[in-house]
């Protein structure tokens, strides 16, 4: 072999190993940067799977703290509500106040058992039921020193009876006397209607007592005297009551107070009285009223008292 072909091959075969060593240099880099980006991946995964597993645990103990907050709320609101149930029945405007704080208790048992686990929500009812407390304690405080006071009241208004009671006794014939007295003084002072008499005309003025030929009604009558009357110008109601027992009016606005209440009046007259006897007439027109047979009765009133009474029988 010539020396030239030689040198070409010893050439060849030193620039051939140094080839091959670069190329696996850089697979060996290119693997590396794979394992760390699949240390990387597997980190990072890692990383997130503590996190979760950190947020359920919280969640986890938030909701057993709510829950744990619910109970302890739910036995306040039974505490408060066994409170007010003893107070209920103590008197009327207590009981409605205490009501509407049952209704308010119900109302947060309602949030208790619908609302999901949040602290805050919590919160603002654990707020509601203390204010609830406050409210409630207080009205019944105010309750307890009302009926104290009461009861204090009627210890004292006890004491005072008794010495009433014994006061009565000793001054009953006394006031008794009294009471009589004044009765017949008052029964004294009534003024009284004497001679009262009633006449029915037909329209040509004669005397009649057929119903349905009627015309009119005169009611006579003596106020009498009475030196125990106060004088002055007394109001006198006439009141004609038909059988079928309807006052005979012109118009239904014909009122007048009598024992506590508003009664209907036939004819009103003033008459002037001064202790002694006056003699009045009245005169009614009933052509406007169908008249009917039977007893029509007449009453005189003055001074909030019936002073005289009559009656006359149609045919």
């Amino acid at each position: 072999m010539e020396d030239s072909e030689i040198l070409t091959i010893e050439t060849e075969m030193e620039h051939k190993p140094s080839g091959k060593k670069g190329g696996s240099k850089i697979f060996h880099i290119l693997y590396i940067l794979i394992i760390l980006l699949l240390l990387g991946g597997v980190g990072y995964i890692y990383t997130l799977y503590e996190e979760k597993i950190e947020e359920i645990a919280a969640i986890t103990e938030t909701v057993y703290q709510v829950n744990a907050e619910k109970d302890i709320l739910n036995a306040q609101l039974d505490s408060l509500e066994a409170e007010i149930a003893m107070y209920i029945g103590e008197n009327e405007k207590l009981d409605s106040l205490l009501i509407e704080k049952q209704q308010e208790i119900e109302k947060i048992r309602v949030v208790l058992r619908s609302q999901k686990a949040d602290m805050r929500v919590v919160q603002d009812l654990r707020d509601k039921i203390a204010v609830l407390e406050q409210t409630s304690k207080k009205l019944i405080d105010e309750n307890m020193y009302l009926k104290y006071r009461v009861d204090s009241l009627q210890t004292i208004t006890v004491t005072k009876q008794q010495r009433i009671d014994t006061m009565e006794v000793i001054d009953f014939q006394k006031t008794r006397q009294l009471e009589e007295l004044s009765e017949k003084v008052e029964m004294g002072s009534q003024l009284r209607v004497g001679d009262m008499q009633i006449t029915t005309y037909n329209r040509r003025g004669k005397i009649i007592t057929r119903a349905k030929r009627v015309q009119s009604f005169k009611i006579t009558g003596t106020m009498l005297k009475n030196v125990l009357a106060e004088s002055g110008k007394k109001t006198t109601y006439i009141r004609i009551t038909a059988p079928n027992g309807v006052v005979l009016s012109k118009e239904s606005a014909n009122q007048f107070e009598y024992d506590g209440k508003s009664i209907m009046f036939t004819e009103r007259r003033e008459i002037s009285y001064n202790n002694k006897d006056v003699h009045f007439d009245v005169y009614y027109n009933a052509e406007n009223d169908v008249l009917e047979a039977g007893s029509y009765h007449v009453v005189v009133f003055c001074d909030g008292k019936e002073v005289g009474k009559s009656e006359i029988t149609l045919n």
